[in-house]
């Protein structure tokens, strides 16, 4: 059945989602995620209101096993989240990816030097990503943009969602601008190849 299944959603009742923070029954362990790794036909995974143990330790490796996922939804309910680096290492791994919903840890940046821009760039195609945070961490102005860079850089196409539930309203105000320069990114894309 590994090898045939290519839609997999697993929910949590209503009744229990709000357990699922605080109490580790209500936690996906990392072993049982982990045999997700054997679903090379996956093409949607959705997994609504449970915890994910470790997810940003083990996602990069499970999402090598799914080279043709095409929507990638987590939780946005639990933190931590992953970091930006996570992100890179999924965008490597699922070509076909087009929607990606995912808490999203900024607690450490990752360095993106000046030099670094076009090697490190890909033509990922993904369009939407949806993303909450769980902490008020305020980079300033050069870190709203490098995230947007970092974002712009590996998800060139991209159009943003911001969950409803973002615990703190800075976190919200700090992803609308990421977004902005996003934005901002791609008119100067569009305004290079148009130039005569």
């Amino acid at each position: 059945w590994a090898d045939s299944l290519q839609d997999l959603t697993l929910s949590l009742d209503d009744r229990y989602s709000s357990l699922a923070a605080s109490d580790p029954a209500f936690a996906l362990p990392e072993n049982f995620f982990l045999s997700f790794e054997c679903l090379h036909s996956l093409e949607l995974l959705d997994i609504e209101k449970w915890s994910i143990n470790n997810l940003s330790s083990f996602l990069p490796r499970v999402a090598k096993g799914w080279p043709k996922i095409r929507t990638l939804h987590l939780p946005l309910e639990h933190g931590p989240g992953v970091g930006l680096d996570v992100l890179r290492a999924i965008a490597d791994s699922c070509a076909d990816l087009r929607s990606l919903k995912v808490g999203v840890d900024l607690s450490s940046l990752p360095p993106l030097s000046e030099e670094c821009g076009a090697s490190f760039a890909l033509r990922h195609e993904l369009n939407i990503l949806s993303v909450n945070s769980f902490c008020g961490i305020s980079h300033g102005k050069k870190g709203i943009i490098l995230i947007a860079r970092y974002l712009n850089i590996l998800f060139p196409y991209l159009k943003m969602e911001l969950a409803s539930m973002t615990n703190f309203q800075e976190a919200s105000e700090m992803w609308k601008e990421v977004y902005e320069f996003v934005q901002a990114f791609q008119l100067v894309r569009e305004d290079e190849r148009n130039r005569v």
